[in-house]
């Protein structure tokens, strides 16, 4: 470049060389990576998301209780991007590492409690939900198998199989020495007892109804069986124990298909939903306490047309329930809170599918 002499300072020559370095200099700088996002602090609710399912498009939505901060794709950011997986199915917080158990994928992905990051995978046929069974060991159930999985939490390790007598194990409850199983087959009308030492059926108890998937423990120690499944003709129905036997029995009507219960944090109201794919009238959320001689008749909270509820948890300190609205598993859904009353509180979204909610 010629520059006439005289015609501008040596000052403005040198500030105008630098800025044609610098910018040349800019030309070669390659661009920084995004930052991971922020963990943040305060009291947490981690939304799963199931994802469609055979699109591999699970994903985690992080909800700061304390700030009102929500954070879509959680695990990816944490993660340099990385795809969790088909059918997000539940999860379970064991030590300072969260069990993701990812359910089409055949895998449990195990991250940091803290940071989110990936610390292995347990690869597994079709997982569905995790029972701590003592400081090292876990149970994991699986649909279309005959077994239960032990894996080591410590080593992430399969360590041992159980075989049970009818596939689809679902729900999983730890009562001292033993676990329950329920497994969800249309032929079957038995809750099968575990002992954990020894990783052996004991015994097996006859329920009121067929298909057992879920199983939950009351006020008085009684276990709650549900059971039921609409695509086969099987009612859905309740089987109360007590000391091994049955004490008392419900039956829904044969249009129910009665899901996903909880408890509150007292253990004697029963918070459940009563899914109907045609969105009829007796849809929603319904509330039955545990000394209630019969079912409830209409819903505590009704779903709305073209809506059906998906999950239910209770938030045990803020007394609130956290109700799934996926809105057909074709968009990005909704988290719906709301008190044990029915007054929705609080709508927060969400990736695609929303179903559970891990508290940290």
């Amino acid at each position: 470049m010629y520059i006439k002499p005289g015609s501008i300072s040596c000052n403005r020559i040198a500030i105008y060389l630098l800025g044609i370095w610098m910018v040349l200099a800019g030309c070669d700088k390659k661009p920084e990576p995004p930052d991971d996002p922020p963990v943040t602090e305060g009291r947490k609710a981690l939304i799963l998301n199931e994802g469609s399912y055979g699109n591999g498009n699970a994903s985690l939505t992080l909800y700061n209780i304390t700030t009102g901060e929500v954070h879509q794709d959680w695990f990816a950011g944490n993660n340099s991007g990385q795809v969790l997986g088909d059918i997000l199915e539940s999860a379970m917080l064991i030590g300072d590492r969260i069990f993701l158990v990812v359910n089409n994928s055949n895998k449990i992905v195990v991250v940091d409690r803290k940071d989110f990051r990936v610390q292995g995978t347990i690869v597994l046929d079709q997982p569905r939900y995790i029972l701590p069974v003592s400081e090292e060991l876990a149970y994991v159930s699986t649909m279309y198998h005959s077994k239960v999985y032990v894996i080591n939490t410590q080593t992430l390790e399969i360590v041992h199989t159980i075989p049970m007598p009818y596939q689809n194990t679902e729900g999983l409850l730890l009562s001292g020495d033993y676990a329950y199983a329920c497994s969800w087959d249309k032929a079957n009308n038995k809750l099968y007892k575990i002992r954990t030492a020894t990783h052996r059926i004991e015994d097996s108890i006859t329920l009121a109804g067929y298909a057992p998937h879920s199983i939950l423990r009351d006020r008085q120690e009684r276990l709650w069986v549900f059971g039921g499944n609409k695509v086969y003709d099987i009612t859905s129905s309740i089987t109360v124990l007590q000391d091994n036997r049955a004490i008392r029995s419900y039956t829904f009507s044969p249009e129910a298909e009665i899901v996903k219960p909880v408890y509150n944090s007292r253990n004697d109201m029963l918070y459940f939903i009563n899914v109907d794919y045609e969105y009829k009238t007796t849809q929603g959320i319904y509330k039955m306490h545990t000394e209630d001689t019969g079912v409830p008749a209409t819903p505590m909270i009704a779903a709305g047309n073209f809506q059906y509820f998906y999950q239910i948890t209770l938030d045990s300190l803020t007394q609130q329930l956290y109700i799934a609205d996926p809105k057909g598993f074709i968009q990005n859904g909704d988290m719906l809170i709301y008190d044990l009353e029915g007054r929705l509180q609080q709508t927060i979204p969400t990736g695609l599918g929303p179903s559970k909610v891990l508290f940290l």
